[in-house]
Formats: structure tokens, C-alpha cells, sequence
């Protein structure tokens, strides 16, 4: 293995380990423990998200036996391997070299997306073409409570009505203000407490805007289990 493939998988490692933690995960092992032999969705998956990077670059899902959907309102068809918008768009391979279409890490991953594109759905969170009760855990990074306006009480049903009884639907939060904040509360009042066993995590937190103006904000995990 080349050092620049390496380089690329220990930096798509980091990257999959920050999302786990955003998640409420302790590290990555801890994560794929957890998954092993589930079938998973990738809610808001984007152009390749959890699928490619653990297909390609651990081969963990076949070894643990594990199924990933990735499920996304608009999925565009994949470029071809050749075109550099592909390369660089969606896998980071600008990172790797200009000769990307010939490298090793091309080679290495392109499993990954292969694997990908077998189980990518294009689909609306309040129509998921899934049966009843058949997704063992719906990740959603930063995507279902991320922006106020994408959650309401239509795509939340359909949501908990494709995961398995005992299962779980966990989310990645983040509110820019505390109007939204306050907006996701009055939403677990209502459609998620009176049903079902959630545990919320949330910390408030300060930073610097563009403008040097601190500003507050609040980010953590939700789980939801049915």
C-alpha cells in the first residue's frame, strides 16, 4: 500500500471517528461493534457518506456482515471514474496526486462506491420506500434536526415506522440559536415522549462568528429507540 493511500485512510478513519463521537459514540470500535450484523440507513447520506467510506476503505460492512442504505432526497448518478469532478467531489482525491484516475487509492476504494451505488436511495424523509419495521438503526448526521425547517411530525412517523421494534433512530444535533433549540424541544414533547424512550445530550457551547462576534450554539446526539 502506497504512503499516499495510507494517508487517505487515516484521514477518512478520523473523519468517520468524529462522526461516531457526534453521535454519542465513544470511538470507532465502540461504533462498529454496535453494527455489527444490522441493517443500517444513512439518512441524509449525501453522495457516498458511512456506505463508501467503510466499504472502501476497512471492508468492515462485509467482514461484520453489515447492511448500509444510503438514503437522500436528491442522488445524483455517479460520475464516471474517469471524470475528475467525480475524483475530487466525492471521495477527496484531490489530497492524492493529480494522476488520480490511475492511483492506488482509485483501485483501493473503488469497491467502496461500488457498494455504495447497490443500496443508494433517492428519497424523501416523509416517503421512505422501506417496509414496516425493517432498519435495524437510521443514523442521521447532520441532516434530520440540523436545519429547523427538515423535521415535522409526517417524516418523523415514517421514520420510526421503518425501524424495528427495539431499534433505533440516533441523530447528530446542532442549533445555531436557542429558538431552535426551543423548537426541537416542543417537538420531543410532542411526538417522540409520549411514545417512545429517547435520551438527549446537549451542550451549549460559545464561538466566534465572521463578523468577531461571540455567539451561542448547541450541538449533540439524539437517540430515539422503538
Amino acid at each position: 500500500m502506497t504512503d499516499k493511500v495510507s494517508e487517505y485512510i487515516r484521514e477518512t478513519r478520523g473523519w468517520i471517528e468524529r462522526t461516531t463521537k457526534d453521535h454519542g459514540f465513544g470511538n470507532l470500535n465502540e461504533f462498529l461493534d454496535y453494527i455489527r450484523g444490522k441493517t443500517v440507513m444513512d439518512l441524509g447520506s449525501g453522495g457516498g457518506g458511512l456506505a463508501t467510506d467503510l466499504y472502501g476503505i476497512q471492508n468492515v460492512l462485509v467482514n461484520q456482515k453489515t447492511k448500509v442504505y444510503s438514503v437522500n432526497p436528491r442522488l445524483a448518478d455517479p460520475l464516471p471514474d474517469t471524470d475528475p469532478v467525480y475524483d475530487i467531489g466525492f471521495l477527496g482525491y484531490d489530497k492524492l496526486g493529480e494522476n488520480v484516475k490511475y492511483s492506488d487509492a482509485a483501485r483501493f476504494l473503488k469497491k467502496g462506491r461500488e457498494e455504495y451505488k447497490k443500496n443508494a436511495v433517492a428519497a424523501r424523509w416523509e416517503r421512505l420506500p422501506f417496509p414496516n419495521e425493517s432498519i435495524d438503526l437510521i443514523l442521521a448526521t447532520g441532516s434530520y434536526f440540523f436545519y429547523s425547517e427538515t423535521y415535522d411530525e409526517e417524516s418523523f412517523k415514517e421514520i420510526m415506522r421503518i425501524v424495528k421494534k427495539g431499534g433505533e433512530f440516533r441523530a447528530s444535533l446542532f442549533f445555531n440559536n436557542s429558538h431552535f433549540l426551543e423548537r426541537f424541544r416542543v417537538f420531543i414533547e410532542r411526538y417522540v415522549s409520549p411514545k417512545y424512550r429517547a435520551t438527549i445530550n446537549v451542550t451549549k457551547r460559545m464561538r466566534e462568528d465572521e463578523d468577531g462576534r461571540i455567539k451561542e450554539y448547541f450541538d449533540g446526539y439524539i437517540s430515539i429507540i422503538k
